[in-house]
Order: C-alpha cells, then sequence, then structure tokens
C-alpha cells in the first residue's frame, strides 16, 4: 500500500522556492514523502535519497507541488509486483487503486466492494503515515535543511520499523516465515 504525506516547513524567503514548496491542499510550505507498507504494516518503502536496511527503498524528498502519483518512481515494481493506491496513482503500472465514480455517479456493486476492499487495507499504510507524523519533531514547521529533514524522516520511519517487528498490529495469514530475522 502507498500514500504520501506532508511535512510543513517554514517558507522560505526565496520567493521562487517559497512557491515551488507550497500546497494549497495543506495551505502551507511542504516536503512531501511517500511510504509504502505491506499487509502486515511493516514499511517497506520511504522516500529518501540511498537504500538503508533491505527491506526499505528510498528514493527523494519531493516538492510540495509534486504530484503523488509521479512520486513514486517507475521502476521499483517487478513486473508481477502491484501496490494498492489511492485515486493518485489510477492509471499508474503496478498499481491497484479504486473505481472513479463515473459522471452519472453509479458504481456497479462489484465496483463498490473492490473500492471498499482497497479502503480496508490502505487504511494500514495511512496508519503507519499518522505514526510517523505524529513525532514530535513534526508538530512545528521544520526550520532546518532539506538534507537534514530527509535523514530524520528516515531515522523516524526506521525507528517504527523496529518497534512495528517488535509489535505486529496486523496478524499474518499463511504457512510461511513472515519476520525473517
Amino acid at each position: 500500500m502507498v500514500d504520501t504525506f506532508p511535512v510543513v516547513v517554514l517558507q522560505p524567503l526565496d520567493s521562487e522556492m517559497s512557491h515551488m514548496l507550497y500546497n494549497p491542499k495543506y495551505g502551507a510550505t511542504v516536503v512531501k514523502f511517500t511510504l509504502a507498507t505491506d499487509f502486515m504494516e511493516r514499511f517497506i518503502f520511504e522516500s529518501g535519497t540511498f537504500e538503508l536496511f533491505r527491506f526499505i527503498h528510498i528514493s527523494g524528498p519531493h516538492l510540495g507541488l509534486s504530484y503523488d502519483g509521479h512520486i513514486f518512481p517507475d521502476d521499483l515494481l517487478e513486473w508481477w509486483e502491484f501496490f494498492l493506491g489511492d485515486g493518485h496513482y489510477i492509471g499508474k503500472r503496478g498499481f491497484m487503486t479504486p473505481f472513479r465514480h463515473p459522471p452519472n455517479g453509479l458504481l456497479s456493486d462489484e465496483e463498490y466492494e473492490w473500492n471498499a476492499i482497497v479502503a480496508h487495507y490502505r487504511s494500514r499504510v495511512e496508519h503507519a503515515n499518522r505514526r510517523v507524523k505524529s513525532h514530535a519533531i513534526f508538530q512545528t514547521p521544520w526550520r532546518g535543511s532539506i538534507g537534514l529533514l530527509a535523514c530524520l524522516v528516515k531515522i523516524v520511519i526506521h525507528m517504527q520499523a523496529i518497534e512495528q517487528n517488535m509489535h505486529l498490529m496486523y496478524h499474518p495469514y499463511g504457512n510461511w516465515p513472515h519476520n525473517p530475522e
């Protein structure tokens, strides 16, 4: 499951940079990060600048006006892999997304059921985003460099990953190992 979350940053003095970071959806200047989790809410992707642990791939931070569907790297998925995403990822290779409401506003029963299933499982990545964003470091606008912010986001996410591995929120299914050592 994939989702993007913003980190509010102090408005830059440079008006061009301020314009690139301002996002009207949040009413603030932000830097965006993308998170992906598996069905047990373990982190498998975070946007940043390099690869750290074996299961967390890192690629950006991104400007506030960056469109969520364009942030996720196209080369991350194998041809047989799929992610669940929200409406921002409709039409993107390797993403299963909810159906959009047609102009007449009516979805079939199967489409409604599919949307409910996607929403149910996507809520897990929303929970992961909430846990990361609720860290005390993100409660006020960030005043340091973007590079330092990217490093701190990585640290917070890796600490959350360690906590997740110690205390799984969702129980696994199947007869294979779910938490390899």
